[in-house]
């Protein structure tokens, strides 16, 4: 009885061991999961990272605000930057002929004062330029420090780093799939019946074009050799070969394989959020499920695809006792090279942190648009502060010097008419007089130093109080009543009232 269990549990560890040996033969589908992980790598280094262009935008800005303080500068200075004068910053005749401080500043700022120009001209033409050449000092100052600041914008590396980051991206990820340009061939092996010396041999090394590119080593997987039992759709049941093509015998049918391979494998979607995460996600994926050793001994590391039996024939491309359609990996035999040589995942983690460049790029220059958006709110509230302060500036006469008036007055002393056209009182003596007398200037109730302006429009320095308060409105003059009395007169003045020729609102006491 125990000889009888002794064998039972001999057949059982010996049938075992066959089973666990035993490896299946290579037919369609056998090398879907590798086929996959490769799939997932291309898609992830495929994709179209999305560049923010806000150039236009942020030009835009600056230019408008370059528009506000140009309209501040002294008149010779912007008549020097007229749009459409053909003139450049080289040629123009206005540009400092010594070398030096001043051609310098000429030469960095030309095309931003000229753009600034243009920028005034059209606010001008669709009615929102403003005139700011009469401005206070401070409102110059304020809109020349924001131009400054739009002008360095402008200018910042932050604009085109998104731009410059997918560049450095697509040449990394054409680096990793193709080793150049997606356009380029790939060598086919030397013998059209057995890869095993490109794909990795007997030794369970490398082979020459192990690792070197995603597309080698996927033609390695799943391309199709001229050996009889080699499988055509060994890494997905819907591929078919090119037409035309057999198997990876040139260079041209490696490179129409290839692409026909990468259309069964599954784009990310339109609306993907662009990152690194997709490839290092992928190649974390590929890296685990080579670590798994193969061959009925487990002792064929890093091999990718299906190794039969001991594996000991390599990666030959055909289904055979000892070898398979595979691409081995390892980088040698001795202590520190047993472990995984893929070159192109430099290139594939480089293009992964060019992805999250791109993210952060495309975010600096939106806040940078965002930050000129501000400067321009600022310069406009500044710039129509300041014209309206000018216009009120322009529009407000200035007092007459007192003892110049009196001057003037005084020396009309015996002419009643000079007196009166001097804009003076004339106080005839005895009252009747036009020749002796005293002219004095108009200090008193009727002066009312109004500003020009809309009529019945109260202006700063008008009279406030009174009749004269309505000096041009009749309507509301004669409306002036205390009960049933009339406050005020539509009438022209007495010698002694402001303007006697004109016609205009006055109290009734000069009556």
């Amino acid at each position: 009885v125990e000889s009888t269990k002794l064998l039972v549990i001999a057949i059982f560890v010996f049938g075992f061991k066959i089973q666990k040996n035993a490896t299946a033969d290579t037919k369609t589908g056998t090398n879907g999961q590798a086929f996959s992980v490769l799939c997932s790598v291309y898609s992830a280094l495929n994709q179209e990272p999305k560049v923010d262009t806000l150039q236009a935008e942020i030009s835009k800005y600056a230019s408008d605000i370059g528009a506000l303080n140009m309209s501040a500068a002294p008149e010779d200075f912007a008549n020097k930057f007229k749009p459409g004068d053909g003139k450049d910053k080289a040629t123009d005749p206005a540009r400092p002929k010594q070398a030096g401080p001043e051609q310098d500043t000429w030469d960095l700022y030309y095309d931003f004062w000229k753009t600034s120009a243009t920028a005034l001209a059209d606010m001008t033409k669709y009615g929102t330029g403003l005139s700011l050449r009469n401005a206070a000092p401070s409102t110059k100052q304020k809109l020349k420090y924001l131009a400054e600041l739009a002008y360095k914008a402008t200018k910042s590396d932050k604009i085109g780093a998104a731009a410059k980051a997918k560049g450095e991206f697509t040449a990394a990820r054409n680096a990793a799939i193709y080793g150049g340009q997606p356009s380029s061939e790939v060598a086919p092996p030397s013998d059209g019946n057995d890869r095993k010396d490109e794909c990795g041999g007997t030794s369970g090394n490398v082979g020459t074009v192990s690792g070197k590119t995603l597309r080698h080593d996927m033609l390695c997987v799943c391309a199709k050799s001229s050996d009889g039992n080699s499988v055509g759709d060994v890494c997905h049941p819907d591929f078919t070969m090119p037409g035309g093509v057999s198997h990876w015998s040139t260079a041209t049918a490696g490179k129409q394989i290839f692409e026909q391979l990468v259309k069964l494998c599954t784009p990310l979607t339109a609306d993907h959020k662009t990152s690194g995460r997709d490839v290092t996600s992928a190649v974390t994926a590929l890296l685990a499920l080579i670590s798994k050793p193969q061959g009925s001994g487990e002792d064929k590391f890093f091999v990718l695809g299906q190794l039969q039996g001991t594996g000991g024939g390599g990666c030959t491309g055909t289904s055979a006792a000892t070898a398979g359609m595979c691409v081995q990996y390892r980088g040698g035999s001795s202590a520190n090279q047993k472990k995984p040589k893929i070159e192109w995942l430099t290139q594939a983690t480089t293009a992964a942190s060019k992805l999250d460049a791109i993210v952060a790029a495309n975010q600096e220059a939106r806040e940078l648009l965002n930050e000129l958006a501000t400067l321009n709110h600022t310069a406009h509230a500044i710039a129509e502060a300041g014209q309206t302060s000018a216009t009120k500036a322009q529009n407000t006469p200035s007092k007459p010097d007192e003892k110049v008036q009196k001057e003037a007055c005084t020396q009309h002393k015996n002419n009643k008419t000079a007196c009166t056209d001097a804009k003076c009182i004339w106080k005839g003596k005895d009252g009747t007089s036009e020749t002796e007398g005293e002219c004095k200037p108009k200090d008193g109730e009727g002066q009312t130093n109004t500003a020009a302006g809309a009529e019945g429009t109260e202006k700063e320095g008008a009279a406030s109080t009174g009749c004269p308060r309505h000096s041009n409105n009749k309507e509301a003059c004669l409306a002036e009543k205390t009960g049933d009395k009339q406050n005020c007169a539509w009438r022209k003045g007495k010698d002694d009232e402001p303007e006697p020729e004109k016609e205009m609102c006055r109290n009734c006491s000069f009556l």
